[in-house]
């Protein structure tokens, strides 16, 4: 990987206009001098369904999360992931069977649920996001399930490590298109619906 330098604005965009939630932001002019991000082969971490694998047989067949449940899952030292000195883990995130419409938060293991989405299950869909989140000091992070049931799966894609190349933040929602939409400080209200071709609204992250 070559060293760079440059200001990057990780976005998690969420269908069914529901908003723009910040995961995390690259300092600016910092070189990455190795530093920055790791790819993986792809592997399978979490499936929560009965009867399917993991990479390892591992969080396979866990079972569906219900309403206001949290299922925990490790990702550091698995999956060519190191067991220590990882910040944040790179993953693809999927709903499947969701037998309500919801939301689902992504975090790392022991630290506060951020109060904005990370994927947005909805029945008879097939739902996934990118999503860049920061890893607990045992390789944790937690999903939490807001309503009805959802069976999860968690691919990872990546790392980044721990240092000042990539600093990550609590996820907070900067864009809401809705009329009661609401953001961390107010000031990404829209009051109404994109429509093709159209541009909804600049944000400002700095």
């Amino acid at each position: 990987m070559r060293a760079m330098a440059a200001l990057a604005i990780v976005l998690s965009v969420v269908p069914v206009a529901s908003g723009v939630d910040v995961f995390a932001a690259v300092a600016a002019g910092v070189p990455l001098g190795g530093l920055g991000f790791v790819s993986v082969q792809p592997a399978r971490v979490l499936d929560t369904r009965p009867g399917f694998q993991t990479v390892d047989e591992l969080w396979a067949g866990v079972g569906s999360v219900g309403a206001g449940s949290v299922v925990t899952v490790r990702v550091g030292g698995r999956a060519g992931v190191p067991a220590a000195g990882v910040g944040s883990v790179v993953l693809n995130v999927t709903s499947v069977n969701a037998s309500l419409p919801s939301h689902v938060s992504v975090y790392a293991s022991g630290t506060e649920r951020p109060v904005v989405s990370s994927l947005n299950p909805i029945p008879g869909v097939v739902t996934s996001n990118l999503v860049v989140a920061s890893s607990s000091a045992a390789g944790e992070v937690s999903l939490f399930n807001a309503s009805g049931t959802v069976d999860l799966v968690v691919d990872v894609t990546g790392w980044l490590p721990k240092g000042p190349a990539f600093t990550p933040v609590s996820p907070a929602r900067l864009l809401d298109t809705r009329a009661d939409g609401i953001t961390v400080d107010g000031g990404g209200r829209a009051n109404s619906a994109a429509t093709a071709g159209s541009t909804s609204r600049r944000m400002r992250w700095v």
